[in-house]
């Protein structure tokens, strides 16, 4: 009863409290990792938090619950981010920039830096949109710096656009619509004959639908709406 007790219940106890995400919920995961009884039960008391953010952002968590997982031991390096710690975050960023790193710990990463707002891993998401060899890497990092509001963002992106490959062009044109300043560096290119005029449906009516004006009429020029079919 003990195994089955530690193998099934208290992993599924703890990511139910974490899923759940309400105040007395997180106080509950920080009880059940004071109560553990040993090191192996706070790892698999961990298993289960971790279990409850796979592919979401941590919340906000109560002191006593952020205080609890990172005395427990057993925080992962991506939780640990999450959390805030110095050091993983450091060491987050060394993975991902590396390209001697293994390939799903470098996509982990990058793909963590657009859950988690860290600002120092703009360049890093830069560089990797820009010269990375992987096209996953670059669609990921393009997408994670969607999280991000840093003017210089746009402009970089829409001045390495001309070289990317094809596979990754609608991750960097998605980027570059969802900005009115990124979007009006995207469409200087297209106004100024660097690229095509050819955007797919969607995405034109997101350029014309921004709500600065100027880029909203550039778009309209450039990408104009399709008129109603004739009566």
């Amino acid at each position: 009863t003990s195994a089955t007790t530690r193998q099934w219940i208290l992993p599924r106890t703890m990511k139910r409290f974490a899923a759940k995400g309400g105040h007395a919920d997180y106080l509950a995961c920080a009880e059940l990792l004071e109560m553990a009884h040993n090191a192996d039960d706070c790892r698999i008391l961990m298993e289960g938090f971790e279990e409850a953010f796979k592919g979401r952002a941590l919340p906000p968590l109560p002191t006593e619950l952020a205080a609890a997982l990172v005395k427990s031991g057993h925080a992962s390096p991506m939780l640990r981010v999450r959390l805030g710690d110095p050091e993983a975050i450091a060491s987050a960023l060394k993975i991902a920039a590396d390209p001697k790193a293994k390939y799903e710990d470098r996509l982990t990463s990058v793909t963590l830096f657009g859950e988690v707002k860290t600002p120092q891993s703009i360049p890093v998401l830069l560089a990797i949109a820009k010269e990375e060899v992987h096209p996953d890497l670059q669609k990921a990092a393009l997408t994670s710096l969607l999280l991000y509001d840093d003017a210089a963002i746009g402009s970089q992106v829409a001045g390495f656009y001309v070289s990317l490959a094809p596979t990754v062009k609608p991750s960097a044109l998605n980027l570059l619509a969802s900005r009115p300043a990124w979007s009006m560096a995207f469409l200087k290119l297209v106004e100024n004959d660097i690229i095509p005029a050819v955007v797919p449906p969607d995405v034109a009516t997101r350029l014309r639908s921004h709500d600065d004006p100027r880029v909203a009429a550039l778009a309209a020029k450039l990408f104009p709406a399709p008129r109603p079919p004739a009566k």
